[in-house]
C-alpha cells in the first residue's frame, strides 16, 4: 500500500472496523477494571510501525493529512459513543454509565495526546 492509497473514506472504515470488533466482554472489563485503549493499541502498533523510520514517516504524513479524521473521533465524544453503539444496544447499556463515559473520555485523551505526539512533534 502507498500513501496515495490513504483516503478519508478508508481511515473512516478502519476506525468503524476497529470499533466494531471491539468484543463486549473485553470492553466490559477494560471499563471496570480502567484499562485504556491506547496502552493496549499503542503497545502492539509502536513494535510494529513506529519502531521503522520509513513507516513511522508514513504514519506521520498520515496523521498530519488526515487529522481532522482523528479529531472527529477523539474530540467528539458523542461520535465516539455512536460508533462504539451503533448495532450494539448491549454497549449502548454498557457506556451509559457516569464511570463508562470517564473512562471513555480517558481514552480518547490519552489517544488524542499519543497521536498529536507523533503527528506533530
Amino acid at each position: 500500500m502507498q500513501l496515495s492509497d490513504i483516503t478519508e473514506e478508508r481511515i473512516e472504515r478502519w476506525i468503524r472496523l476497529g470499533i466494531r470488533q471491539i468484543p463486549y466482554k473485553d470492553l466490559e472489563h477494560a471499563i471496570k477494571n480502567k484499562i485504556y485503549a491506547d496502552d493496549i493499541l499503542f503497545n502492539h502498533f509502536s513494535y510494529f510501525t513506529l519502531r521503522n523510520r520509513i513507516t513511522k514517516s508514513m504514519f506521520k504524513t498520515a496523521l498530519r493529512l488526515y487529522w481532522h479524521v482523528v479529531e472527529r473521533y477523539l474530540c467528539n465524544l458523542d461520535n465516539l459513543y455512536r460508533t462504539l453503539t451503533e448495532n450494539r444496544p448491549e454497549f449502548k447499556r454498557l457506556l451509559d454509565s457516569r464511570e463508562a463515559r470517564h473512562w471513555l473520555y480517558q481514552c480518547a485523551r490519552r489517544a488524542y495526546d499519543k497521536l498529536y505526539r507523533i503527528a506533530w512533534c
